[in-house]
């Protein structure tokens, strides 16, 4: 497994108990996200969506880097998930 460390600022905002909206500074991208909490009848469904927002020569990149965030966030969500029900 390849770790990647890296840096970044995060401002959080929004209802915690629905939902939790953060921008970022990483690198060239600018990501505005989102996290939202839906009540089952098995818990909580947890979804993110996000756009990456990206500055300069990039911008004509955003809709591969917005896949590749979303792919990276169902992994983490899965993680979360699997360690809680685990």
């Amino acid at each position: 497994m390849r770790v990647t460390r890296m840096e970044s600022t995060v401002t959080i905002a929004g209802p915690p108990d629905r939902s939790i909206e953060f921008d970022a500074v990483i690198g060239p991208m600018r990501p505005r996200c989102f996290l939202t909490f839906e009540p089952t009848d098995a818990g909580t469904r947890v979804a993110f969506r996000g756009d990456s927002s990206r500055v300069g020569p990039f911008k004509l990149l955003a809709s591969i880097f917005n896949r590749k965030g979303q792919q990276v966030w169902d992994q983490r969500l899965a993680r979360v998930k699997g360690v809680l029900e685990g």
